[in-house]
């Protein structure tokens, strides 16, 4: 997406915890600020004495108290501008949360939140039917045949990436706010199962918390958490303490990345024959299983250098993106991030402030089908017994909606073209990447965070999201979408090559994507 005039391109962060859409200020967010370094890590860098339609406007402060209450105000400048992006979408006067201090979250947010004023703009031009939208993440490992593009649809879904007719349907939770879920969008975790190296199946969740979990979604974070004891029990089953880096220092027994996965726990690479290269499995309350291959949590440890390029800072080291949440954290809500949404589809619809997890699948294909709100009708689909679940993609386990959930689910019919042509969707390429092979061995990580704008590592463990405040929203129905059975599921499409990243301008096929990343 493009702000201002002359326009310039930005790469966003999704988030459902606030409402304003915010950009890191060209003083103060990073030092020196012309580096590709700063414009890479941040989503790019916006100087509004350069936009000729930039206009202050600090009414929108008491207007707009979407940000949670421990971010103080008076450190954005509040404004106006144009914001623009594909196909055709021009929104003029738009309103914008400037940081002048990087107090703000890591990265650019495009926010979606209940109060949304970036859905308040799309929903009176008529662009979008309704206040939906949908995230396939695609595939984010580090070789090409562990990429796959994603997408973004506002306004309804993409049929073709759902895994399964079955899905978990839940009401978002505002009162997790305060318990640090500020997406609200919380599942129940009844077990986690991983492979093991003999090819065998464990439970490191029953046999070491004895009980069902919850967990809170949010796609913008960049680990998986999880509870110290299934740690402990991952990391015993994934080849013990040997697999791991130790921490020369400091609280923590295993070293955290602080590159552009901050927080995950560093092991060794595949080159030593230790790196893990099974299989997660999260089971949910009520049975529904999203698989994540090795390959999407278990990535090199990339930084950017000064130019905005990516490299390897340690080939002799691998960055678990999961994230043992102990000393201060050891009682927090884990928070599921990035890795989890490669093996799940999520549709959100924050008119009826419900959510919708399934299984993704792995295609090529596409189908954008638009969710109209004045185009639904309440059904009964309680699932017959012998109805057979469809295929899902190959190497993913199938998901399943018990009838309890089912129950007054709306299906949605789009009757006409123009509300299907009304859906707004990005497709977020894959990530691209430009390895350096700069190989700078460190035996214990004292470099500075990638994320950090004082230079100044963040504790590895207290990884501020900043998403905590929820707007008190009513919870009403639960909608849903269940497409019908589909051809041609199990398929897999080719997986894209890496293409080098424009670093300068932030090209607009960067722009549009959830996230630079590798």
């Amino acid at each position: 997406m493009q702000v201002g005039t002359p326009p310039k391109a930005f790469a966003f962060e999704v988030s459902r915890t606030f409402n304003d859409t915010t950009l890191f200020a060209a003083a103060g967010s990073c030092k020196p600020v012309t580096s590709g370094k700063c414009i890479a890590s941040k989503g790019g860098i916006f100087d509004l004495t350069t936009s000729s339609t930039f206009r202050s406007d600090n009414l929108l402060t008491s207007t707009a108290p979407f940000l949670e209450p421990t971010v103080n105000l008076s450190k954005f400048t509040w404004g106006r501008d144009i914001l623009s992006g594909a196909p055709d979408l021009t929104l003029k006067d738009f309103p914008l949360a400037v940081s002048s201090d990087g107090s703000t979250p890591n990265f650019n947010l495009l926010s979606f939140g209940r109060n949304s004023t970036f859905f308040d703009a799309l929903i009176s031009q008529k662009r979008i039917p309704s206040r939906t939208w949908s995230l396939f993440y695609g595939l984010i490992g580090d070789s090409d045949d562990t990429q796959m593009d994603g997408n973004l649809v506002l306004g309804g879904f993409d049929s073709e990436k759902i895994g399964s007719d079955k899905a978990l349907v839940q009401n978002v939770r505002p009162t997790y706010a305060s318990a640090g879920c500020g997406s609200g969008m919380v599942v129940t975790l009844s077990d986690i199962l991983m492979t093991v190296p003999n090819g065998g199946t464990v439970s490191i969740l029953r046999g070491s918390l004895g009980t069902s979990k919850d967990v809170c979604l949010l796609p913008a974070y960049p680990v998986i958490n999880l509870p110290g004891p299934v740690w402990d029990a991952f990391q015993a089953n994934a080849g013990g303490d040997s697999l791991f880096v130790k921490a020369a220092s400091g609280p923590y027994a295993i070293s955290r990345s602080v590159g552009i996965f901050p927080g995950g726990m560093l092991g060794y690479a595949a080159n030593a024959s230790k790196s893990y290269t099974g299989n997660i499995t999260f089971v949910f309350t009520p049975d529904v299983s999203i698989t994540i291959p090795s390959h999407q949590f278990v990535r090199k440890d990339w930084f950017y250098d000064d130019d905005g390029h990516l490299y390897d800072y340690n080939s002799s080291f691998r960055v678990y993106r999961l994230s043992k949440l102990e000393q201060g954290s050891a009682n927090d809500i884990p928070i599921f991030g990035q890795p989890f949404f490669t093996g799940a589809y999520l549709q959100v619809d924050e008119e009826k402030g419900n959510f919708r997890l399934s299984t993704n699948r792995l295609v090529s294909q596409e189908n954008i089908t638009a969710i109209n709100s004045s185009s639904c009708a309440a059904v009964d689909i309680t699932p017959s017994s012998t109805t057979s679940p469809a295929q899902p993609s190959p190497g993913r386990r199938p998901s399943y909606l018990t009838v309890p959930t089912v129950i007054g689910i709306v299906v949605c019919v789009v009757f006409t073209a123009s509300v299907i042509a009304g859906t707004w969707f990005w497709r977020r390429r894959a990530a691209r990447r430009v390895a350096q092979d700069k190989e700078e061995v460190s035996t214990a990580y004292g470099g500075k965070s990638e994320l950090a704008d004082d230079g100044i590592p963040r504790p590895p463990v207290e990884l501020d999201t900043q998403d905590s405040w929820l707007p008190k929203a009513k919870i009403q129905e639960l909608p849903a979408v269940i497409p019908g059975e589909r051809e041609g599921r199990g398929g897999r499409s080719e997986l894209p090559n890496y293409v080098r990243r424009d670093v300068e301008g932030l090209s607009e096929l960067q722009a549009i994507r959830a996230r630079v990343r590798p």
